[in-house]
């Protein structure tokens, strides 16, 4: 699982900074791709293709915080 979400590479066992700094990143991953498609809402068919790319990017995120949490407790 490491090679699809490389950011959790750095969490180690029972070290919150590194959980912290990755859930950190994800965040700003979904903030900056919500920022990109605010600025292109007004092109119909990209906005269309953002609001696709945002769902994935959420959800990507929300499955690297997830296996974050796991390996900080693993």
């Amino acid at each position: 699982m490491d090679a699809l979400f490389p950011l959790n590479k750095n969490v180690k066992k029972k070290k919150l900074g590194t959980l912290v700094i990755a859930i950190l990143l994800y965040v700003v991953l979904g903030v900056v791709v919500g920022l990109i498609q605010w600025l292109l809402r007004g092109i119909p068919v990209v906005n269309t293709v953002m609001s696709i790319v945002r769902y994935l990017v959420w959800l990507y995120s929300v499955v690297g915080v997830i296996l974050a949490i796991i390996k900080f407790f693993k």
